[in-house]
C-alpha cells in the first residue's frame, strides 16, 4: 500500500470526521432523549430511525476507511465489497440531498421573518445542514471517483505486470 495523497489523503480525514462527528451526535442524540420527558411511544420511530441511520453512516465510514487504507491503489473492489461500497454511496448521496434540502428549508423558514429577529434555532440548523451538505457531497463524489481510480490503477498493474513479462520473455529469447 502506498501513502495516501492529496485529495485522497483529505478523502480519508473526511470519513474520520465524519465518522467521529456522527458518533458524538448520535450520543447526545441518545442522552437528550434519555433525559427528556418524551412520551416514548410518541419519540419511538424517530429514535429506531435516528439511531439506526447514525450506526449506518458511521459503519459505511469505517468500511471507506477500510477501502483506502486496503484497496488503494490498485486493488479493484469486487463482489460483496463492491456491493457494500455501493449502497454506503447511495447512503451517502442521500443523505447529502437530505442536508442540501434542510438548508434551503432552514433558511426559508428562519429568515422569512420579517421582524429582524433571527432565530438560533434555524440559523444552527442552516450552518450545521451546510457543513454538513458539503462533506456529504465531497464524500459522495470523491468516493464515486475512488471506484474508478481503482479499477484504472488496477488494469495498468495487470498491462505493467503482462508487459513486462512479455519483455523478459524477448530478452532472454536473444
Amino acid at each position: 500500500m502506498s501513502k495516501l495523497k492529496g485529495k485522497w489523503k483529505a478523502l480519508l480525514v473526511l470519513n474520520y470526521l465524519s465518522a467521529a462527528v456522527w458518533a458524538i451526535m448520535l450520543l447526545i442524540y441518545i442522552l437528550v432523549l434519555w433525559q427528556s420527558k418524551h412520551d416514548w411511544s410518541e419519540v419511538k420511530a424517530n429514535v429506531v430511525t435516528i439511531t439506526l441511520g447514525g450506526i449506518a453512516l458511521i459503519l459505511f465510514n469505517i468500511f471507506f476507511i477500510y477501502v483506502l487504507k486496503q484497496y488503494f491503489p490498485s486493488i479493484t473492489l469486487k463482489g460483496f465489497a463492491k456491493f457494500l461500497y455501493v449502497s454506503g454511496l447511495v447512503f451517502i448521496g442521500t443523505l447529502a440531498l437530505l442536508f442540501v434540502s434542510l438548508v434551503f428549508i432552514s433558511s426559508f423558514d428562519g429568515f422569512s421573518n420579517l421582524s429582524g429577529s433571527i432565530d438560533v434555532y434555524s440559523l444552527l440548523t442552516l450552518i450545521f445542514s451546510f457543513i454538513f451538505a458539503i462533506i456529504n457531497s465531497l464524500l459522495f463524489i470523491w468516493h464515486f471517483q475512488l471506484i474508478d481510480v481503482l479499477n484504472r490503477n488496477s488494469k495498468e498493474k495487470m498491462e505493467s505486470v503482462l508487459n513486462s513479462i512479455g519483455i523478459n520473455e524477448n530478452n532472454s529469447a536473444v
